[in-house]
């Protein structure tokens, strides 16, 4: 069994203590931490359990975009502030118009398919 004690408590009469008594005190000291996904499920508009679809915009809802940890349908196996940063930047490209992910038969305004350092002329960028 692993434990992690998140901070210390004296414990009275703890040299008579059984394994349930250990069990139970250290359960009192520890608290679980939860980082929600897949409360958001990503998918076509004609799927009636799907909330965004592949830009991350809301069905039914006009310049409403979810750019969280919600639109991953499992949780990752380490802190997800890396995970919800790289979505939050997505969604920024997103709305700019220029990822080379996105699909421009779901985007008709899209201003191009890569990113503006891509469309840079090579003399601009010997400058």
């Amino acid at each position: 069994m692993v434990v992690m004690v998140v901070r210390y408590q004296q414990t009275p009469n703890a040299k008579d203590w059984n394994d349930l008594d250990w069990l139970k005190w250290v359960a009192g000291l520890i608290s679980g931490l939860y980082h929600w996904a897949g409360t958001c499920k990503m998918g076509v508009a004609t799927d009636t359990a799907a909330v965004v679809d592949t830009q991350l915009r809301v069905h039914g809802i006009t310049g409403l975009r979810i750019a969280d940890c919600s639109v991953m349908p499992i949780v990752v196996s380490t802190h997800p502030s890396a995970s919800a940063t790289m979505i939050g930047e997505r969604c920024a490209y997103f709305i700019q118009g220029w990822s080379k992910y996105a699909d421009p038969t779901l985007n008709p305004g899209l201003k191009s398919s890569a990113s503006p350092a891509a469309t840079a002329s090579p003399a601009a960028a010997k400058k």
